[in-house]
């Protein structure tokens, strides 16, 4: 457990499940998944997640693996935890699309 500015750190593995058991970001489910689930378990994910500040996979999308790390800002005197998001390819290098901020809009996330 990590404590601090990054406060408790959330299981991601208890985030990467639906209520009926299916895993939104698995390659296995991707391949055929409806863009608005896989979106919507990405923004649940932005919401709650907490790495403590180290990369953790959450999955596979397209054929890359899936990071999220979550960061502390300061603003105004207050910490505030934001998640970002990162591909990672063959080369171990990390990418990312509007900084690593995770669009609201379900059809926009994936």
């Amino acid at each position: 457990m990590f404590s601090g500015a990054f406060g408790k750190k959330t299981r991601i593995s208890s985030l990467l499940t639906t209520k009926s058991g299916e895993e939104p970001l698995s390659p296995k489910y991707t391949a055929n998944a409806d863009v608005k689930i896989i979106g919507a378990k990405l923004n649940e994910i932005s919401d709650k997640a907490r790495t403590g500040g180290e990369y953790e996979e959450i999955g596979g999308l397209y054929g890359f693996r899936l990071l999220v790390k979550t960061e502390v800002l300061e603003k105004e005197g207050d910490d505030i935890k934001i998640n970002r998001f990162f591909i990672q390819g063959e080369s171990n290098f990390k990418y990312t699309f509007n900084n690593g901020y995770m669009a609201a809009d379900p059809k926009l996330a994936v």
